[in-house]
């Protein structure tokens, strides 16, 4: 004997049937009014009020969404000048918030900001491996922007080669209390590269956050 199958095509169709969206168009508003406008009770007419604030809910509704439609062109248009103009600070020289710097056998230039009044300032220079190869005593004072300058030789008084360095700043107050200390580094910006819409630039061989620019020169 023929046995049919549990659930027919019309089961498996009323299963798999999609979801009936929720939201309601400025069209679909529109026809609402229309076809209520055409079923009204002639005896009992829609009050004018009414008539009214559903045109006002019309009009309200259209409006967000033209709104939403400009904000969403003027948030590209934002985007794509910001890029624009980042993208010119190929070729200038960026002071950035950082402690990795490049040496080329040339004297540098390493600023620090000091966030409070400091009597003693030391500033360490560390090679790629993190290997201490000079300390430096340097200005201290008010609280404010500094530059100590590094000649490339180690405390021995050897040249060192060209590569990638980095420096440490640690600072004390007159009673002895660490002060903080920001360090920053200068080069030239060599490219920009974007991540997830962030606009990063290429400094010496380092990636910096737009947002880490102190000055531009």
């Amino acid at each position: 004997m023929e046995i049919s199958g549990i659930y027919s095509a019309a089961d498996d169709s009323a299963l798999f049937k999609p979801a009936v969206r929720k939201e309601v168009g400025k069209e679909a508003f529109l026809k609402l009014l229309v076809a209520q406008l055409e079923n009204q009770d002639p005896l009992d007419p829609l009050e004018n009020t009414e008539f009214v604030a559903q045109l006002a809910q019309f009009s309200s509704l259209e409006g967000i969404q033209n709104l939403q439609l400009e904000m969403g062109n003027v948030s590209d248009s934002i985007a794509s000048l910001k890029n624009f103009s980042v993208s010119s600070l190929v070729g200038r020289v960026v002071t950035t918030e950082g402690d990795a710097f490049d040496y080329r056998g040339e004297p540098v230039s390493l600023g620090y900001e000091l966030e409070g009044s400091a009597n003693e300032v030391l500033l360490t220079v560390h090679d790629a491996s993190g290997r201490t190869v000079r300390s430096i005593s340097t200005q201290g004072g008010p609280a404010g922007s500094y530059q100590a300058v590094w000649d490339g030789r180690d405390s021995n008084g050897n040249l060192l080669g060209p590569g990638a360095y980095s420096f440490t700043v640690s600072a004390l107050d007159g009673q002895g209390t660490p002060v903080k200390v920001v360090p920053y580094t200068s080069d030239i910006v060599t490219g920009v590269y974007y991540e997830d819409g962030k606009p990063y630039l290429s400094v010496g061989s380092n990636l910096v956050p737009i947002d880490k620019v102190k000055e531009i020169y």
